[in-house]
């Protein structure tokens, strides 16, 4: 099966996390628990860890706001 045609999967990104801080003081693992999901279009999703990563994201700004 081509990638294209392929099921949509997901990943965890680390965009949001909230918890109850007595809950997080007590948890032993970051994923234990109850869980929900947010599906993050692609564009909102971008790690930003270098700086050609930034100047991405920038471009990405700048074509939100002329499309607006």
């Amino acid at each position: 099966v081509c990638r294209q045609d392929a099921p949509p999967v997901y990943g965890v990104s680390g965009s949001v996390f909230a918890f109850r801080r007595d809950r997080l003081m007590s948890v032993t693992h970051l994923y234990s628990g109850r869980w929900g999901a947010c599906i993050v279009p692609r564009e909102r999703a971008v790690d930003v860890d270098h700086e050609m990563d930034f100047k991405f994201v920038e471009f990405l700004m700048r074509q939100q706001t002329n499309d607006s």
